[in-house]
């Protein structure tokens, strides 16, 4: 059995190491949800938050800190232009999670492009669901 057997046309390179979109001007470079480390990483947040929590209170704000630590760990690699009344903030991992602690549309933005399988297509793939799409 051929273990590489898919039918989606992406491209394992761009789901790890991302594909450059722009968001509010900013270029940002966002790798795929279905990447093994974000989702490891997830899955230790778990284990750790269940064994912090009772079965009536769900800490809301644990949560969204575990989910943007691994988001700018894993998924928001880089980005470039973004600037805050005209100074330059660099990409850190620290101002990542920041940033999406921050500014809930931006996350939302994040998760949606890197859940989106179309994002990560092989080039090649691109070009003839663009000629579909015109044709």
């Amino acid at each position: 059995m051929n273990s590489k057997l898919k039918i989606t046309p992406t491209d394992e390179q761009r789901e790890l190491e991302g594909t450059w979109t722009k968001y509010q001007g900013v270029d940002v470079l966002i790798a795929r949800t279905s990447k093994p480390d974000y989702l490891n990483e997830l899955v230790r947040s778990s284990k750790t938050m269940k064994s912090k929590m009772n079965q009536l209170n769900i800490p809301t704000a644990e949560v969204t800190e575990a989910v943007c630590k691994a988001v700018s760990k894993h998924i928001l690699l880089d980005w470039k232009n973004f600037k805050i009344n005209g100074e330059e903030i660099l990409y850190t991992k620290e101002n990542a999670m920041q940033l999406l602690i921050n500014d809930i549309d931006f996350r939302n933005f994040v998760l949606e492009f890197a859940d989106e399988a179309a994002n990560f297509y092989r080039e090649e793939a691109e070009k003839v669901m663009g000629e579909s799409l015109t044709s």
